[in-house]
């Protein structure tokens, strides 16, 4: 089998082609970007083009097994590998699309306020390339599909992140959940429910955390009496 391609990291954005020994070929399409591959598709070319699987997010070898698995299928012998940089712009314009995206949809959750003190607060620091990385991927491409709706997920953010007892995040997305539609019973409920699976130490703290949003954003529960 051909040797598969080392790329210099320098090379933020590239793609290879893989040559088979039948028509069309095997184009495997990755973005890299600070050292890490964050996209990673393998498509069959043929009579008509449609991915084939989609490998983990590592390196080139274990992307080479992946494809090597779905050849053998299909009794297919690899030629050749044929570097292709010149979709460098299409791959990044790609990105930048979906950050767009996903700073949209993060401010539209979170509030401006939110979004611009956690981008001012990481720039220039070593979190700012993470910023840049969840907005594109998270908030470009989990929040933008469709199937759920915005106040689907908030709710369904809510009993992660007490699973995850990552309290600064719930902060954030209690307020969010209130941006987009959830009531305070809706979000106390949650808790409770995540209480009997996640455990009422986890539980407790999150409401804690839900607690100090809800006042400030609602006022005292007895004043909604």
């Amino acid at each position: 089998m051909p040797q598969w391609p080392i790329f210099p990291w320098e090379h933020r954005v590239c793609a290879t082609r893989l040559l088979t020994n039948e028509p069309g070929g095997l184009a495997l399409g990755f973005m890299i970007v600070s050292a890490t591959i964050v996209d990673r598709a393998v498509y069959f070319k043929g009579s008509e083009e449609r991915v084939l699987c989609v490998c983990p997010v590592v390196g080139g070898l274990v992307a080479e097994e992946c494809v090597a698995d779905q050849l053998k299928e299909r009794g297919c012998l690899v030629t050749a590998y044929d570097v292709a940089m010149s979709t460098n712009e299409e791959l990044h314009a790609a990105k930048d699309a979906r950050y767009d995206a996903g700073i949209q949809v993060r401010r539209d959750v979170m509030g401006d306020e939110f979004v611009d003190a956690a981008l001012a607060r990481n720039a220039g620091s070593d979190g700012e390339e993470l910023q840049k990385h969840v907005t594109a991927t998270v908030w470009g491409s989990v929040w933008t599909r469709e199937g759920l709706s915005k106040r689907d997920r908030s709710l369904l953010n809510i009993g992660m992140l007490v699973a995850l007892r990552a309290t600064e995040e719930l902060r954030g997305h209690v307020k969010g959940g209130l941006t987009n539609g959830l009531t305070r019973e809706e979000i106390t409920e949650a808790i409770i429910h995540a209480s009997g699976y996640c455990g009422a130490p986890a539980a407790l703290s999150a409401m804690k955390v839900a607690q100090e949003v809800l006042v400030a954003e609602l006022g005292p529960k007895n004043s909604e009496d």
